[in-house]
Order: structure tokens, then C-alpha cells, then sequence
């Protein structure tokens, strides 16, 4: 017998018998839609990921919000399964060790029941030949392999994982104040917007506008009108500011965006 009910039963004995059931019945049924209403709806996403060659099940595959935590691995047949809290546009990023990243925007409603079915395309391993000539070094993970590489070229400005650690900023905002190639203001809701320090640029009716800066998270370019996804310096791994295309990797933008005033890329933990 319910709690409401036997609760309900032994303050009763001097009302008339259907009076008894009437108020039993509403005060469980108002217990019951009261417990529903207060629990949060989340949305469920389900899918499987394959390899794009083999096109069997990739198993170990990493499912995680983009700029936050993991939610879920595919198993051994590349099945996933994660309930989602959050609520709006986000960005899935499916990522496994030796294959290209990807990224799957979504928009989440509460309650929603969502289906991701995807492939994964395996990387190219061309690793140069390794001479050891002095004292070991501790190695880059796999993921920051490019960083590092782009690193030892000096061709941009690179913010190191040590420098990240000892910094006494407490956003990315600013620690980007700190490079001189670039200008960062924000908002009163804390929107960046990270413009070039050359000056202003020509827009197509030859009006002159902020020289913004394209922001790379991870990979995937930010649209201007989003915010970051990561905001403190110790949950990022490095920053490349590059202050044009003279200096900046082809291999970082896509063939055809707009990276005349420059290039933010972050590199999340």
C-alpha cells in the first residue's frame, strides 16, 4: 500500500467511507504528478560508429561534448548510448586514436530521443624517423602531435601546457590579451571578440570593419557568433595564434573560409 494512502486511511475513521476514497485517489494522483514534474527531462542519444574502410563496428570510440566531458565509448559492436542534461545547439565530437575526428551538431530538447550513425575515416601514419641524440623527452599524446610539430617551425605564437599551468589568468580571454598580434575585448555576457591589431579590413561594399580573428577549438571552427566552449586556461593544452595567412598552416583551415585577419587555434585536455 502506498505511504499517501495509509497515511490518508488512518486519519479518515470519521469520514464516510466514499469520502475516504475520493480524497486517497486525489492525494496520490497529485504525489504522482508532483514527483514527475520535479525530476528533469534529459535527452537520450543513441547511435553506432563505423570504420569508413571496413565499414564493421569501431569499438573505443570516444563520445564527448565539444569543450566538455565524455558521455559515453562505443562497444565492441561501435554502439553508443548517453543522456544528455543539456539543452540547445551542441556539438557531439566522436573521437578514436588513429582516425580523423568528428564533429556532429545537434539540437537537444528535453525529453528528446536522438539516433547518430557515422563513420570514421582511419589516419595516414607517415612519422618521420626518430634520432635520439640526447636525454629522453617526454612525448606529446598522439592528439597534440601537430601542436608540437607546428611548435618547433616557430612560424605562429604558441602558448605551452607549462605556461598554461603557471599563468595567473583565470580565462582564455586573458591570457590572449597577452599576445600583441591580436586585440580581445568582450561583452557584458562575456563574448570575445578577438580582432587583428593590423587595423580594420574592407568589407564587400568597400566599408571599413574589425579585422576579426577565426577561433579553431579542437579542430572545428567557431562560428563569430558563439561563445568558447572552454573558458579556463587549465583545462586547455595550447594555444597557436598565427597573425595572417603568411604565416599560417594550410592544413588548420578549411579550403575556402575566411582566415585573411588570422587564426586562434586551442587545443582542449
Amino acid at each position: 500500500m502506498p505511504p499517501c494512502e495509509q497515511q490518508l486511511r488512518r486519519r479518515a475513521s470519521g469520514i464516510a467511507r466514499w469520502g475516504v476514497r475520493a480524497a486517497i485517489a486525489l492525494a496520490c494522483l497529485t504525489s504522482t504528478l508532483e514527483a514527475q514534474s520535479a525530476a528533469p527531462a534529459s535527452a537520450v542519444i543513441a547511435g553506432r560508429v563505423l570504420d569508413s574502410g571496413t565499414l564493421a563496428g569501431l569499438p573505443g570510440v570516444e563520445i564527448l561534448l565539444l569543450g566538455g566531458t565524455t558521455v559515453a565509448s562505443t562497444n565492441a559492436a561501435g554502439e553508443f548510448r548517453a543522456t544528455l542534461t543539456v539543452q540547445g545547439t551542441v556539438t557531439l565530437v566522436l573521437r578514436k586514436i588513429g582516425y580523423e575526428a568528428v564533429g556532429v551538431p545537434l539540437a537537444v530538447d528535453p525529453g528528446d530521443s536522438l539516433h547518430v550513425s557515422t563513420k570514421l575515416t582511419r589516419l595516414a601514419q607517415d612519422l618521420d624517423t626518430l634520432r635520439v641524440t640526447g636525454a629522453a623527452e617526454r612525448l606529446a599524446p598522439p592528439r597534440y602531435a601537430g601542436f608540437e610539430r607546428r611548435r618547433r617551425l616557430s612560424q605562429g605564437t604558441f602558448i605551452t601546457p607549462a605556461q598554461l599551468e603557471r599563468t595567473p589568468s583565470v580565462s582564455i580571454g586573458d591570457v590572449l590579451r597577452g599576445i600583441p598580434s591580436i586585440k580581445v575585448t568582450s561583452d557584458r555576457l562575456g563574448m570575445l571578440s578577438i580582432e587583428s591589431a593590423r587595423g580594420l579590413r574592407l568589407d564587400r561594399r568597400a566599408n571599413p570593419v574589425a579585422c576579426r580573428i577565426r577561433v579553431l577549438v579542437d579542430g572545428f571552427l567557431m562560428p563569430f557568433d558563439m561563445p568558447l566552449p572552454v573558458q579556463s586556461p587549465k583545462a586547455v593544452y595550447g594555444i597557436e595564434v598565427y597573425a595572417g595567412p603568411a604565416t599560417m598552416p594550410v592544413d588548420l583551415i578549411p579550403h575556402g573560409d575566411d582566415a585573411f585577419c588570422g587564426l586562434v587555434v586551442i587545443w582542449t585536455k
